[in-house]
């Protein structure tokens, strides 16, 4: 096995476990050491997406940063976020007057609290 297809395989089994909110899958994957900036940030986009909290979480640990696109998808799966995801956005330094949509929307407006 050449360790392109070792990186590929991992690289997709990071994306499904942030997709899933798996996090031992996630922090193994981390601790490899194997993923670039582009996988690192499209797992949080799909962390995001799906609100896993705790994911989330453990990639800001591992010192991925809050990118435009990532942010964007804190609209969440069919315009539903978690608040707390949002909330731990703001903790970790987000401004929210800064923070648009991809349409130019403030994204807090989309913050559905159940």
């Amino acid at each position: 096995m050449s360790s392109s297809s070792g990186d590929s395989r991992l690289n997709n089994k990071f994306k499904n476990a942030c997709y899933n909110g798996d996090l031992q899958a996630v922090q193994s994957a981390l601790a490899s050491g194997r993923l670039s900036a582009k996988d690192l940030d499209l797992g949080l986009r799909q962390a995001n997406s799906e609100g896993h909290l705790d994911v989330i979480a453990a990639l800001f640990d591992a010192g991925v940063p809050m990118s435009p696109l990532a942010i964007a998808y804190l609209i969440g799966d069919n315009g539903q976020q978690d608040p707390r995801v949002i909330r731990l956005y703001l903790d970790r330094g987000l401004k929210p007057q800064k923070c648009k949509t991809p349409e130019g929307e403030p994204l807090l407006r989309y913050v559905h609290i159940t």
